[in-house]
């Protein structure tokens, strides 16, 4: 049950802002906008009017959905859905900000041995049941916890439309770092990586500095909606093959599963076999650097082609998820 308070009112008064930290979390800025864009795509019209006046009053909304004169109006709805998504980011170190929502480490062993040898040792929240009496004040959430509170406060009808709108922007932005394999995966092992390889952030690359930084931009490296964005967005919406497997998964509504589908992927594809023989290797000497890996570019083309298929699959999910708290709502406001 979640605690009815006024916290969300006194949390905005003692709200102490720091400037914004330009380094994301999941994928970069372009890939959450295009998330977004394709999730607004799917919506029925008046739902999309309605989330966006919503999002109009979001606490912090003349300071961070600063509009640029260029976007027409007809374009300000979607362009404010873009904001949203990338929202949980632009306040990074600030007491809005809730960087272990972004992620859940599904443990991918190195070795056969090592789950006996890490027995007691292992500090990782794998749990995918949201536990009681938690509120935004929850900063121990995974991202797939994390996803399962914005939506029971989205379907609360006794939270502000400030709350929502706040709730809007991390269920956005989540159901994009969910759909990256990296935010669902850490390699354990006895040796190096007693306490996890942070989602592949340990693991340095000839091409891409690390194995999360190269995910997190497969998507592109805009941090503002432009051409490159829109384009990009359009080319993955004309693509019958990722939007033939959209349209088949986006029943899946659990958040749970999606992070499943994640480590599968992680497990399968974003752990290369080179990277994995080199991380064995180095577990005879840990104390040591461990060398920038060349992988062969074969690997650089399939997860481009990955990263496209999980982003058309997120954007479609995140419609139909929101169409589904907005059906809930609507039924619970006009029974009153």
């Amino acid at each position: 049950m979640i605690p009815h308070r006024n916290w969300f009112l006194c949390y905005l008064g003692l709200l102490i802002l720091v400037p914004f930290q330009q380094k994301a979390q999941g994928w970069w800025d372009s890939g959450h906008r295009i998330i977004a864009m394709i999730a607004y795509a799917q919506l029925p019209q008046e739902q999309s009017l309605q989330i966006a006046d919503t999002l109009r009053k979001h606490p912090r909304f003349k300071e961070d959905f600063v509009i640029p004169d260029q976007v027409d109006e007809a374009s300000r709805d979607q362009w404010i859905f873009t904001q949203a998504a990338i929202w949980p980011d632009r306040i990074r170190r600030t007491n809005w900000d809730r960087p272990q929502w972004h992620y859940v480490n599904l443990p991918f062993y190195l070795n056969e041995g090592d789950p006996s040898r890490l027995v007691g040792k292992m500090q990782v929240n794998v749990q995918k049941i949201l536990p009681e009496n938690v509120s935004f004040t929850t900063e121990t959430l995974n991202v797939i916890q994390a996803i399962n509170l914005c939506v029971t406060y989205l379907k609360d009808p006794q939270r502000t439309p400030s709350e929502r709108a706040v709730f809007l922007c991390w269920l956005f932005h989540l159901a994009g770092d969910i759909h990256q394999p990296c935010h669902s995966t850490a390699i354990f092992s006895a040796g190096r990586f007693i306490e996890g390889d942070r989602g592949g952030n340990r693991i340095p690359l000839k091409r891409g500095r690390n194995l999360h930084r190269l995910w997190d931009s497969l998507l592109g490296e805009s941090r503002v909606l432009d051409s490159r964005v829109r384009g990009r967005a359009e080319k993955l919406l004309s693509n019958e093959t990722w939007l033939s497997h959209a349209r088949d998964t986006q029943g899946v509504l659990e958040s749970a599963r999606w992070a499943d589908e994640s480590h599968r992927l992680a497990r399968v594809v974003a752990y290369h076999p080179v990277i994995l023989e080199v991380l064995k290797k180095s577990e005879q000497t840990p104390e040591e650097k461990i060398p920038p890996i060349a992988l062969p570019d074969s690997y650089y083309d399939q997860i481009g082609q990955i990263a496209a298929q999980r982003a058309v699959q997120a954007g479609f999910r995140l419609a139909r998820l929101l169409e589904q708290i907005e059906l809930v709502r609507d039924q619970t406001v006009s029974g009153r």
